[in-house]
């Protein structure tokens, strides 16, 4: 809790969806990023999430994933993003494509963190580095 001088992730999901935001740009950028894939994320994957939103949707959450720590997936997303074919959709049985897609990635279990628990993380440790974006003093103690 803030007040205690501690901050957890709840508190910093608050302040980003706060009306305006709480937090920088690219924190909420991240948390954005999250929502964005989270039906793709329990119905099939990063792959196919790729794969429904297409290479610069899903390297711009990439590159913002990787700013904020989230290192193995935002690679992921990025590595996925160069993979997808130019025009992925353009086979009568589009299916077949995805698959052959996935296939060739190798998804959907990549050896990466689950993303929720990946940019937890790095949003944490993200605020324990940057104590005065939460209000903090840069002794108080972040958990």
């Amino acid at each position: 809790m803030l007040g205690a001088g501690l901050a957890e992730l709840t508190d910093l999901l608050d302040m980003v969806n706060a009306d305006p935001p709480r937090m920088p740009e690219v924190i909420c950028r991240a948390v954005a990023g999250l929502y964005t894939c989270r039906a793709d994320l329990a119905n099939g994957g990063l792959d196919q999430f790729v794969w429904n939103h297409g290479a610069e949707v899903a390297r711009s959450i990439g590159m913002v994933w990787r700013a904020v720590g989230a290192i193995s997936n935002g690679e992921l997303l990025c590595e996925l993003a160069d993979a997808l074919p130019a025009d992925p959709q353009p086979q009568a049985d589009t299916v077949a494509a995805f698959m052959a897609f996935r296939a060739a990635v190798g998804g959907p279990d990549f050896d990466v963190p689950e993303v929720a628990d990946e940019l937890a993380e790095a949003l944490l440790e993200w605020a324990a580095e940057h104590p005065e974006a939460l209000g903090l003093a840069p002794a108080g103690g972040l958990k």
